[in-house]
């Protein structure tokens, strides 16, 4: 079996037990994510859920040989660019019932934060990625080329 392959199923009942607690499928319902015809806007999302962890990249993907169980990257790009989906809606839902899951842990008496941090993702190395702009990096005082890494954070 190919190794890119056995990651992905070393992953697969992780990544399904995370979609089954926090009802993905029903929050991508929710958010106006639908499909005509083709792979389902769930599965879709699965599969770029599980390539961030393995750490794989479409273009690995299109050449494991297992072109007929996965869709092609034409298909991908549309459900990641599509305008009809709600993404910020389902980030909000996504958020609110991670926070719910995580707030039984703590008592009652305690203040709950959500913290946002906007870290400078650094790339001065490149010129030709999409999106890369110049930022201003607070912490060094001076312009890089990069992104803003917005990270949200509870506790």
């Amino acid at each position: 079996m190919n190794t890119t392959l056995q990651q992905d199923h070393d992953h697969k009942p992780y990544v399904n037990k995370f979609f089954d607690r926090y009802k993905i499928g029903t929050i991508i319902k929710k958010s106006n994510f639908n499909k005509v015809k083709g792979f389902t806007p769930a599965f879709l999302f699965k599969l770029i859920f599980v390539m961030v962890f393995v750490a794989k990249t479409m273009r690995n993907l299109l050449q494991s040989g297992y072109e007929n169980e996965h869709p092609h990257k034409d298909a991908v790009y549309r459900f990641l660019n599509s305008t009809r989906y709600n993404w910020r809606k389902f980030l909000s839902l996504l958020s609110v019932a991670v926070v719910e899951s995580l707030s039984i842990l703590t008592s009652r008496d305690r203040v709950e934060v959500l913290m946002l941090d906007d870290s400078l993702f650094g790339r001065d190395r490149s010129k030709a990625v999409e999106l890369l702009a110049k930022v201003y990096d607070h912490a060094e005082k001076k312009y890089r080329n990069g992104f803003r890494m917005l990270t949200l954070g509870f506790c």
